[in-house]
């Protein structure tokens, strides 16, 4: 298993991200890009033919969110990018979020990958 861990970011509300313009998401992806891929190349993770991805967010704010209020779009985004997947459909991608907590002094989010089994 590998643990890539993405610094200051936590994904946007599914409610704001909707206001947003596709231009600014695109550039979400890219700057997410630039991030993910020294920590792939530096733990070698190989191209998975099946992919497992768990997520941790951790947001510098204690307000009560709703799991289905989140969504690790850009983040697997940025992962197919950085080609370590074949694609991230159902039938290739399975993910799950495993944490929404607080953590004032590191907001994070954390990606956790492995061979899928299914």
């Amino acid at each position: 298993m590998h643990r890539i861990v993405v610094p200051h970011y936590t994904p946007t509300s599914r409610n704001k991200e909707r206001r947003e313009h596709w231009s600014d998401r695109a550039g979400i992806v890219k700057k997410l890009m630039l991030i993910i891929r020294p920590q792939i190349k530096l733990q070698k993770v190989p191209v998975y033919a099946k992919i497992k991805l768990r997520f941790g967010f951790y947001f510098r704010t204690a307000a009560v969110r709703d799991q289905d209020n989140y969504s690790p779009k850009a983040l697997i985004d940025a992962l197919k990018h950085c080609e370590i997947m074949q694609d991230d459909d159902w039938l290739h991608c399975r993910h799950e979020i495993i944490a929404i907590e607080r953590d004032a002094t590191n907001p994070r989010t954390e990606i956790f990958i492995e061979e899928g089994g299914w």
